[in-house]
């Protein structure tokens, strides 16, 4: 159990130094697109610092789809250069994103 305590703050503090966070939710346990427990409290942690909240797929549908939507996560699959334009928007700066930004 302490191993995952320390888990667990070591990424919310990744997330408070992120400039972004992209949560891969692929399928698991027969849950299309699956969004857990530990990527919904990271993605409830970047939405409380107003870290966007990318996702490689739609949200599943899951009783705390509601949620998920709530923290408006932005849907762009792969598409990195989505991603780079995105932040780019966000911060209105002409650096390379790849070597600006922080993601967790």
């Amino acid at each position: 159990m302490e191993m995952y305590f320390d888990f667990l703050m070591d990424q919310f503090r990744n997330i408070e130094r992120s400039d972004a966070i992209y949560v891969a939710n692929f399928d698991k346990d027969k849950i299309g697109r699956c969004i857990g427990g530990s990527n919904f409290l990271a993605m409830g942690n970047a939405f409380f610092r107003n870290v966007p909240i990318f996702l490689m797929f739609p949200p599943p549908v899951i009783g705390y789809r509601r949620e998920i939507l709530a923290m408006r996560p932005i849907v762009i699959g792969m598409d990195w250069d989505e991603l780079e334009r995105r932040l780019m928007d966000r911060t209105r700066t002409e650096y390379n994103w790849r070597s600006r930004y922080r993601l967790f």
